[in-house]
């Protein structure tokens, strides 16, 4: 009997890995996170295009949000997954020291070293979300993510919420359990 390529093997790239960057956050999602931490919405987006900026203030990649200052906004941050994602959450660290709050929604990898160099004892949040997000894809249709997500914020502990239990509610983050 000849035997089977192992599902997990086969599987196992696509579950970290697209061959675009550019899906972007359920606007729903966005907007619960911001009443959540007290205000209306979030003033920059640093990583987005026209059609996905989740603020009236973004950089686009031509814009190079890791190379501008951030600092004292309120930031919503949905970076690039791929291996850039360290860059990005080294620039959240940074600038939540400088005085922005920066609230990221990211995948939930505690083996990378970025999780461990910039998330791990440096955020002032960190909440697991309990379903998967539904991301919107270039064509606008929604897609559960293949991993399990984050939020995570740094900047001024007095401006981040005691948030206990299962705040994120399914239908913000288009999720499935």
């Amino acid at each position: 009997m000849k035997p089977t390529a192992d599902p997990a093997r086969t599987f196992w790239p696509a579950l970290f890995a697209s061959e675009r960057e550019d899906w972007a956050t359920p606007p729903a999602l966005v907007a619960q996170l911001a009443r959540a931490f007290g205000f209306e919405a979030f003033e920059l987006d640093p990583c987005a295009t026209a059609a996905s900026a989740k603020a009236p203030r973004f950089f686009t990649l031509e814009d190079d949000g890791l190379g501008q200052a951030w600092a004292p906004a309120r930031v919503f941050l949905n970076p690039p997954y791929g291996r850039v994602i360290g860059s990005w959450t080294a620039k959240a660290k940074l600038e939540g020291a400088r005085g922005a709050l920066v609230v990221a929604l990211i995948h939930a990898r505690t083996d990378t070293g970025w999780w461990h160099r910039d998330v791990e004892g440096h955020a002032t949040l960190i909440r697991f979300l309990r379903r998967r997000v539904r991301f919107i894809g270039p064509n606008g249709g929604a897609q559960p993510a293949p991993f399990p997500s984050v939020v995570v914020a740094w900047g001024p502990a007095h401006r981040t919420p005691d948030l206990a239990g299962s705040w994120i509610r399914g239908e913000a983050a288009g999720g499935q359990e």
